[in-house]
């Protein structure tokens, strides 16, 4: 059963399933502010991302003693 004491009963909707619906209190928006941050060089996002990539790799090269098939 829904709890009809915190909620007035016209925004009580539910499911097919009988279950309660929950609505969001504000909007959320999909495209990102205006003033999200600072705007990084195409360059910037190159040396970024390579730096990412190099740091899993060396990641999944590295050897370890540790972990089940080493039990």
């Amino acid at each position: 059963q829904p709890d009809t004491a915190t909620q007035p009963l016209a925004q009580i909707t539910t499911t097919a399933g009988g279950l309660p619906k929950r609505r969001r209190k504000s909007p959320v928006s999909a495209v990102p502010s205006a003033d999200a941050g600072p705007v990084r060089s195409n360059e910037e996002t190159a040396s970024r991302l390579g730096a990412f990539q190099r740091g899993t790799r060396s990641g999944r090269d590295t050897t370890t003693t540790e972990g089940p098939e080493f039990q």
